[in-house]
């Protein structure tokens, strides 16, 4: 990820912005093609979230699939699954986020949503945060969440503990990540006054949960790219 990020910054990358389709409430179809020069890559990955699958009995609400083809003459040379690559990537993106934004002294992460996402985030921000001593966990599932707890702190021997709330998942963290469903209407929970200065807020789920002052509040935004963000 850090090198497909440099070569992005100097110019060897054609990442165009997304186009998608939104189908019905919060479900969406998105197509993200993407040009590395440097190495020869071309691609593109056909990516569908669909909140309501799971309480329906219709498996993963997150699905993805990924082409990439020969870039000397178009033809496709693999077609895969990519729910595996999709929770990796992106986590490996927040954890390389952390490694140059974040306290080096960072010890306490709250993770906000116990799914894919938080399980992959956490995996990848344990090998950049060194100093960690303990992960809040918080899912508005209950069961996800104390599953998340029990499965996690076995795997990564780390403490966690079951936040219980949304603030207690927030308050006194380092690094937070959210990554609950992308909403077309959310309703914010995250007020600025539960996040400690210094910290670093790494929000998957757009503006979903961070209410708009929260995200005022900060004194640096960033983002991968400003094309795709506006």
């Amino acid at each position: 990820m850090e090198e497909a990020f440099r070569q992005k910054s100097q110019g060897h990358a054609e990442v165009p912005p997304k186009p998608g389709i939104h189908l019905r409430k919060d479900a969406f179809i998105h197509a993200m093609p993407a040009y590395l020069s440097k190495i020869n890559a071309a691609g593109v990955k056909w990516v569908s979230d669909f909140p309501e699958n799971p309480a329906r009995g219709g498996g993963h609400a997150f699905l993805a699939l990924g082409i990439l083809n020969n870039s000397s003459t178009g033809f496709p040379i693999c077609i895969m699954d990519c729910i595996w690559l999709t929770a990796r990537r992106t986590g490996a993106a927040t954890a390389l986020a952390a490694k140059y934004l974040a306290r080096e002294d960072s010890k306490v992460l709250g993770i906000r949503g116990c799914g894919v996402q938080g399980r992959s985030h956490l995996e990848a921000l344990v090998e950049i945060c060194q100093n960690k001593e303990e992960v809040k966990a918080y899912d508005i599932n209950k069961a996800n969440e104390e599953k998340y707890v029990q499965e996690m702190a076995k795997k990564h021997e780390l403490k966690i503990t079951s936040a219980g709330s949304p603030k207690r998942a927030v308050q006194g963290c380092d690094i937070v990540v959210t990554s609950g469903p992308i909403l077309k209407k959310p309703e914010p929970l995250i007020v600025k006054s539960w996040f400690r200065d210094g910290g670093l807020a790494c929000p998957l789920d757009f503006n979903s949960y961070w209410k708009t002052e929260a995200t005022h509040s900060m004194d640096k935004f960033c983002t991968d790219d400003r094309e795709q963000l506006a």
